[in-house]
């Protein structure tokens, strides 16, 4: 499905779905596209790998490059609920 999707919003979207099926999204942590990045380091079976632990670090500090990312389209519904509506919020230290 993944391969067949026509634009980084729909792979984004995907990705959620399989992360939270648990299935394996690492291959998609070095995507050129930031917001596919994020949501695969999203997926809960992810949780202490490295490289998913440091996008999502970079998350918590930009997150509006992470919605900025999408251009005109809203990031994937998922981020529009709780937990996810925190995470695109911005960190009081994030705005210093």
């Amino acid at each position: 499905m993944v391969r067949a999707a026509d634009s980084s919003y729909e792979v984004a979207t995907i990705l959620m779905a399989i992360g939270h099926l648990g299935g394996d999204t690492r291959p998609w942590l070095t995507d050129p596209h930031p917001g596919v990045r994020v949501c695969a380091a999203l997926a809960p079976g992810l949780a202490g790998d490295g490289r998913a632990d440091r996008i999502r670090r970079e998350l918590a500090r930009l997150p509006r490059a992470f919605t900025e990312s999408f251009g005109d389209v809203a990031p994937p519904l998922q981020f529009q609920f709780k937990p996810y509506q925190d995470l695109l919020t911005p960190a009081p230290d994030a705005l210093r």
